[in-house]
């Protein structure tokens, strides 16, 4: 195993994920835990809604992505970002 980004696009993560409750919320995202369906395998996916940036915005979430991968510890399997609405 070792850490890993994985993208999906909005259709693709409700046929991958069941979405249950908020854990976090800020101005512009939120935290869900979610359960993978095939395994039944608990995530917190942060949830970043692209209606809601402008394009300076979404060029820094890129980078926090990014960096917040690079900086990940060897406990940190996956980072899961979704940019859309859930």
């Amino acid at each position: 195993m070792g850490n890993k980004i994985k993208t999906l696009r909005g259709d693709e993560i409700h046929k991958t994920y069941d979405f249950k409750e908020t854990l976090g919320k800020g101005s512009f995202a939120e935290v869900k835990r979610a359960i993978r369906r095939k395994d039944k395998q608990e995530f917190a996916i942060k949830v970043i809604s692209k209606s809601k940036l402008n394009s300076t915005e979404l060029a820094v979430i890129h980078d926090e992505v990014s960096t917040n991968f690079s900086s990940c510890s060897f406990s940190c399997l996956c980072v899961f970002v979704c940019l859309c609405d859930v």
